[in-house]
């Protein structure tokens, strides 16, 4: 969904970026700074049972983890390593946000779903990408952004009701189900196209 605001998106993470890069940081710094954040989040959440500022600081990593990229083609330093590693620290920190509700006191097992969701939604594309499937912005509803901003809604609410907060969780699910099966389709569309081309 937040797809659709992309192109205004960009040029705001374009204005961060170059106040990044007027400081001396790299892509590959604020990458590693962002899953710095990712990790602090569950340790915090731990040590404070603070959901507010858990949210804030998954806000944070995924914020950074935007930024890099701008970064990397700003700076001319885009880097077949530099996305590899980006993508799989990406989805090492999309575990760790969700561990964060389990410490939290949310239903492990439903977050153990949404994880495990929300991990295939993203295989859905890079397998796509490895099979030379052209790449579609914006398919499925549920893509990274929108999954992290979900997180923050459901962290805030557990602040004040954890039932509301599970059911705000298994919709994620829901969602995140349709996400999957929308993805599959648009992709097995287009690998069928190219069989036939």
């Amino acid at each position: 969904m937040l797809s659709k605001l992309r192109g205004k998106v960009d040029q705001y993470l374009q204005s961060i970026a170059k106040i990044f890069i007027r400081i001396g940081l790299s892509a590959n710094e604020i990458t590693f700074l962002g899953f710095l954040l990712a990790i602090l989040a569950p340790v915090y959440a731990w040590y404070s049972r603070d959901p507010i500022g858990t949210s804030i600081l998954i806000l944070a990593s995924a914020f950074l983890d935007a930024v890099d990229g701008s970064i990397a083609r700003m700076t001319k330093h885009v880097s077949i390593a530099g996305a590899y590693m980006d993508s799989v620290l990406d989805r090492i920190s999309d575990i760790i946000y969700f561990i964060s509700l389990i410490v939290l006191g949310l239903n492990p097992l439903m977050v153990v779903l949404a994880t495990g969701l929300a991990v295939t939604i993203s295989y859905t594309k890079a397998r796509a990408d490895s099979l030379g499937i052209k790449e579609r912005k914006g398919v499925g509803l549920m893509e990274r952004g929108d999954r992290i901003l979900w997180l923050f809604v459901i962290l805030v609410v557990s602040r004040f009701s954890l039932a509301l907060s599970e059911i705000l969780l298994l919709l994620l699910i829901l969602l995140e189900i349709y996400t999957i099966i929308e993805r599959s389709h648009t992709y097995v569309k287009e690998a069928k196209t190219m069989s036939t081309s």
